[in-house]
């Protein structure tokens, strides 16, 4: 779990996706597109909360978004290999 609370923060994100999904076995592309994908969902919880995750849909089969009612939300994200 990371905190997302500046724009270093959206990096460290992208970051840890793209080694998470190579870790994983994931193929560079799918990698590539769960880090942007990671990245955008960072940027969108600076910018808005949430809102926006148009990249996000369309790169990733999985998206869930839980409000966490003492605070925060838990966002899953997933690829299946491409």
């Amino acid at each position: 779990m990371l905190t997302i609370a500046r724009q270093l923060d959206r990096q460290r994100c992208a970051q840890r996706a793209l080694a998470f999904a190579l870790e994983a076995g994931c193929g560079t592309l799918a990698a590539d597109q769960f880090a942007l994908s990671s990245s955008e969902l960072a940027g969108n919880v600076l910018r808005h909360a949430g809102s926006g995750l148009s990249a996000v849909r369309r790169f990733m089969d999985f998206l869930s978004v839980e409000n966490d009612p003492a605070g925060g939300a838990r966002v899953v994200i997933r690829k299946r290999s491409v």
